[in-house]
């Protein structure tokens, strides 16, 4: 299975959903990739990417 499949087959809330991540409101989360004290995680819903700003 190519990734391109896979981005098809599952929204950008199963993925979170199965990882245990749960955006506030904002749609911000402490970042999965790196240690967070506070959210530096935004996903974008609408083009179903996230970005972190962490420094």
């Amino acid at each position: 299975m190519e990734i391109a499949e896979i981005k098809s087959l599952l929204s950008l809330a199963q993925v979170l959903d199965h990882y245990g991540l749960k955006p506030d409101k904002q749609g911000r989360l402490n970042c999965p990739f790196h240690e967070d004290k506070t959210p530096s995680f935004q996903v974008y819903w609408k083009t179903h990417t996230g970005f972190c700003f962490y420094e």
